[in-house]
């Protein structure tokens, strides 16, 4: 069947995520019959991860009226026996309301629901992402893959990678940063944490991306007493899944770097806070997540913590240290 997937996300965890879902899609659809539509931004992971000749139909998040005519166009040019939104989001509801087909399927949780000739029902309090995407595909007739995230390869060897960073030295990548405040982890224990790391003879390499992180960053170097790598908004996610595959640990927040470091081998020590790690925790067996020794309350919300983010703020520094690897 002429089949159109649409996850526009512009979250790089989600993506990841999804993945194996993709994957498994084309696998059983056939790539000749298969198009996504994807977040130009996440174009180059989803092809490295699945195959090169992907059919893929680019969103634009620029505001450019040529590039979003351009974009319809494409849409509407094309007519497809089912289109699939995994996304579920108002701006997936809205590309696949545009389309042409006579069979649209998408989650029970949009806010768009007359778009869909069928919705899915999710239970997002009870289950992991990752199953979110398996029961959409399930919808399809297809067989969901396994419970894990897709095996990512090493992009490009000859790949460059900053002048500052020694491929020959022991490498911790830490992300401080995450997209909810209630995810991130006291900054001044971030830098005590990269400066033991660093008096052990770590190389400690801070990575991170967008305006809203650099200010955090630059805090965070500021309480160091050593000197560490920074490569904010220095990488693509290629080049980022590079850095983890020659790298030897990560340490981060609950965020989307977190969930590309776990797929592609690296350990990873993820710190969680009032996130559901019933929904978010990283599916590999080379990560470990690690909370605060005080319990959220009962009628905890990540938005509206009763305790003042406890769960967060009681994960001290010897407790993530206790977890690094010590040669």
């Amino acid at each position: 069947m002429k089949l159109l997937v649409v996850m526009p996300s512009k979250y790089v965890g989600n993506t990841v995520i999804s993945l194996a879902t993709l994957s498994a899609i084309v696998t059983q659809n056939g790539n000749a019959d298969t198009t996504f539509v994807l977040d130009e931004t996440m174009e180059s992971l989803v092809r490295l991860g699945i195959r090169e000749d992907l059919n893929i139909i680019r969103y634009s998040r620029r505001r450019n009226l040529i590039s979003l005519l351009r974009f319809l166009q494409k849409l509407r040019s094309r007519r497809f026996d089912v289109v699939l939104d995994l996304d579920g989001t108002v701006l997936s509801g809205r590309i696949t309301r545009f389309t042409r087909s006579p069979r649209k399927i998408g989650p029970d949780f949009s806010k768009r629901p007359r778009v869909y000739h069928e919705r899915v029902r999710i239970d997002r309090d009870s289950q992991h992402c990752f199953n979110d995407f398996t029961l959409m595909v399930a919808a399809l007739g297809f067989n969901p893959p396994e419970n894990s995230y897709l095996q990512l390869p090493a992009p490009d060897p000859t790949l460059p990678m900053p002048d500052d960073i020694d491929r020959k030295r022991q490498t911790v990548c830490i992300h401080p940063s995450a997209t909810k405040d209630y995810k991130q982890w006291e900054i001044t224990r971030f830098a005590r944490l990269a400066d033991h790391l660093a008096k052990a003879d770590w190389q400690v390499v801070i990575i991170g991306a967008g305006t809203g992180e650099r200010q955090r960053i630059a805090t965070m170097q500021e309480q160091m007493e050593t000197a560490a790598v920074n490569l904010h908004n220095r990488l693509s996610l290629t080049e980022l899944l590079q850095l983890f595959k020659m790298a030897d640990l990560y340490v981060g927040n609950d965020s989307g770097p977190m969930h590309l470091a776990a797929a592609s081998g690296i350990r990873v020590l993820a710190l969680f806070g009032p996130t559901e790690l019933t929904r978010w925790a990283p599916l590999a067996p080379n990560a470990r997540t690690l909370k605060g020794i005080k319990p959220c309350a009962p009628d905890c919300r990540p938005e509206d913590c009763k305790r003042n983010y406890q769960c967060m703020s009681s994960l001290d520094v010897e407790e993530v240290l206790a977890h690094c690897p010590t040669s």
